[in-house]
């Protein structure tokens, strides 16, 4: 570069407002920041929000078959002959029945009313329910946090038999048994607990609540014996899928006893 050259840079350069470049530059950082926010924003508000299409209640997410050509499954994906109840009868309202031998069966999905009609049945019939056998893919967090509370109330155990599902809410119902057992041929899912229904949230709101639904569910399982660190494979799961524990799994976590 010449002398002249230089002289003239200089020259610019004197006649250039610092001021301005350092606001330049701020505003520049600022704009990156905004645009950031922006996108985590986007994203609370696609967790926040994710519903059924009528917004009335949560979706049940059901095993997947494996594929077709051959290609190996990955763990969270359960066989499909582990599940042989009707996809309809999971999709229906819980029912709550009386079978032989004091076990009470719950079949299908949990609902806000779900829990009141649990209470109801443990008013008739509670001194003759010995254990609560669990097929759902699950439902409403607080119905199932509040039948969870009586079981445990009642000293009752918990199964899930060969051929049921339990996943989403379902798992923490089955938290409060005093005796916990899971069949080897049973689907236990977990998966992100998600709003069904209502307003989008702000960004702040939607992080506020899933922190304190977190540290809720967390409590709970570490009151029911179970090992809060399994609530991780929910946490890392979509709404949209499911994570399969395996027998290892649900023995590790001490989701099963004995």
């Amino acid at each position: 570069m010449t002398a002249a050259t230089q002289s003239i840079w200089r020259r610019l350069w004197a006649r250039y407002d610092d001021t301005k470049l350092i606001k330049a530059v701020f505003f520049g950082m600022l704009g990156g920041v905004i645009g950031t926010l922006y996108i985590d924003y986007q994203e609370l508000q696609r967790a926040a929000s994710y519903e059924v299409p009528d917004g009335a209640r949560p979706v049940p997410v059901l095993p997947a078959a494996p594929p077709d050509d051959g290609t190996p499954q990955s763990p969270q994906t359960a066989q499909p002959d582990f599940v042989t109840t009707p996809a309809d009868t999971h999709r229906a309202s819980m029912s709550v029945k009386l079978g032989s031998q004091g076990v009470l069966q719950l079949t299908g999905t949990i609902e806000p009313e779900t829990a009141d009609l649990f209470a109801a049945e443990i008013d008739k019939i509670g001194e003759y329910v010995k254990s609560v056998s669990l097929d759902s893919p699950g439902g409403f967090l607080q119905s199932a946090l509040t039948m969870g509370a009586l079981i445990r109330e009642k000293g009752y155990d918990t199964t899930i038999n060969e051929g049921a599902l339990c996943a989403s809410a379902c798992p923490l119902i089955f938290a409060s048994g005093t005796n916990r057992q899971v069949d080897e041929k049973a689907a236990f899912g977990l998966h992100q607990i998600y709003a069904a229904g209502g307003s989008p949230l702000s960004a702040a709101e939607a992080m506020s609540d899933a922190q304190s639904t977190t540290a809720r569910i967390t409590r709970y399982l570490d009151e029911m014996g179970v090992q809060p660190a399994v609530w991780n494979f929910a946490l890392e799961t979509p709404p949209s899928q499911l994570y399969y524990l395996s027998p290892e799994e649900l023995k590790k976590f001490d989701f099963i006893t004995g």
